[in-house]
């Protein structure tokens, strides 16, 4: 995982965010005050996006 995606991970969780669910390479975020879903994708440097 990229440093700037694990950086960003930390920072939502420390905010109160938890993992709710992933699927491959999309990691979803939900707060238990807050509204909404926070999506983080990774794709690699192998992948490019499209």
């Amino acid at each position: 995982m990229a440093k700037k995606v694990r950086e960003a991970i930390k920072i939502i969780k420390k905010d109160g965010w938890y993992l709710d669910r992933q699927d491959g390479s999309h990691k979803q975020f939900k707060h238990l005050v807050k509204t909404g879903t926070v999506t983080i994708t990774y794709h690699g440097k192998g992948k490019q996006n499209r």
